[in-house]
């Protein structure tokens, strides 16, 4: 077919699929808020609730990350496909100019709860509340110096114990003693997607002992993620060798 009919359909068929998993991820979301008996948030008037994560475990079992990546409506080519999205969901978000809009925004924000995105705590202020083994690799890696509470030209440890960005703040003195234990354990902070080069060039760029500490951490965990690759590839290529069929290898990409 023509290219511009192949792009077309090629759209519509991402904007389905977007469509079916937002809308299957907001029935998962409600239907455990209702077995849950939790009541709506202030936020969620609509009638999108989600299930607060009170006792710090994971509440996105089972859903997709649709909610993490989902459209913005503010941003112009991203806007154009989320109103080709209402129109497949005017059952879930109605057919009024506005409407759609703001219980699009309930959603996302319930299913980003849900999910326990690092940054949705950051931005409502909830530093205590974030799980260090649950952040990403690279948004651990970006904002260490926010999770540490350390300004970025600190110089030394002046302010051991509470950090120098904010130490008056309990949840960010909290969330600093948070990461400074996990980098204590092995497996503590996530690395699987930092690469070596990076990790090198903050290990130079690190001038407390804290973010050396953490430094360190994503470093070791990186690399026993690298080994343990190199590991299961190597046996698939002896088993090969050997004429012994080998099941691929799922890949953590392949199971999110």
């Amino acid at each position: 077919p023509p290219l511009g009919v192949l792009e077309e359909s090629v759209s519509q068929e991402l904007v389905a699929l977007f469509a079916d998993a937002l809308r299957r991820d907001m029935r998962l979301v409600e239907a455990r808020a209702a077995a849950s008996g939790a009541d709506a948030t202030e936020g969620d008037k609509d009638g999108f609730v989600h299930v607060a994560a009170a006792d710090g475990k994971r509440q996105g079992g089972g859903l997709s990350l649709v909610g993490k990546y989902a459209l913005r409506e503010r941003v112009g080519a991203e806007k154009k496909v989320l109103k080709r999205v209402f129109s497949q969901m005017a059952d879930v978000f109605g057919a009024q100019e506005e409407q759609p809009y703001k219980k699009y925004r309930c959603a996302v924000a319930g299913l980003r709860e849900s999910l326990r995105v690092t940054e949705v705590y950051m931005s409502s202020g909830r530093w205590a509340a974030i799980v260090p083994k649950e952040v990403p690799s690279e948004c651990g890696r970006r904002h260490r110096k926010a999770f540490l509470n350390e300004k970025d030209g600190s110089l030394g440890d002046a302010m051991p114990a509470t950090g120098d960005r904010f130490p008056d703040d309990p949840g960010r003195v909290a969330c600093r003693e948070n990461f400074l234990e996990a980098a204590q354990k092995k497996g503590g902070l996530k690395s699987t997607v930092v690469t070596a080069d990076a990790l090198c060039r903050d290990a130079r760029r690190a001038r407390t002992e804290s973010e050396r500490s953490v430094v360190d951490a994503q470093a070791e965990s990186h690399i026993e993620h690298v080994r343990k690759g190199l590991e299961e590839k190597a046996r698939e290529m002896a088993a090969a060798a050997a004429g012994t069929p080998c099941p691929p290898t799922r890949t953590r990409l392949a199971t999110r």
